[in-house]
């Protein structure tokens, strides 16, 4: 698979912004579950940007964030505590 120096240097600026984001969304507390988040939307419109240029690499990204919100959401897993924790806090102070 080659690609030209253009869609080299698109690839990186838009891969650069897509593992930005998921470290955001790593980080960030836990919203209420119905909500739609401002920077699961941008991700989602990078991933969009990424598959017109590589679908398998755009693929990988969507893996990494259904990962990422699997562990935030699961009650059994470490993360969820974690995050549920400094949700409570931030609403206390």
């Amino acid at each position: 698979m080659g690609f030209s120096l253009e869609k080299r240097a698109e690839l990186k600026r838009l891969s650069e912004r897509c593992a930005d984001l998921l470290v955001d969304i790593a980080e960030e507390n836990l919203p209420p579950y119905s909500e739609s988040i401002k920077k699961d939307e941008q991700f989602k419109q990078i991933i969009a940007e990424i598959h017109s240029l590589c679908p398998s690499l755009s693929y990988s990204y969507m893996i990494m964030y259904k990962h990422i919100k699997g562990e935030k959401n699961s009650e059994s897993n470490k993360w969820y505590h974690l995050f549920r924790k400094r949700n409570r806090i931030s609403k206390d102070i």
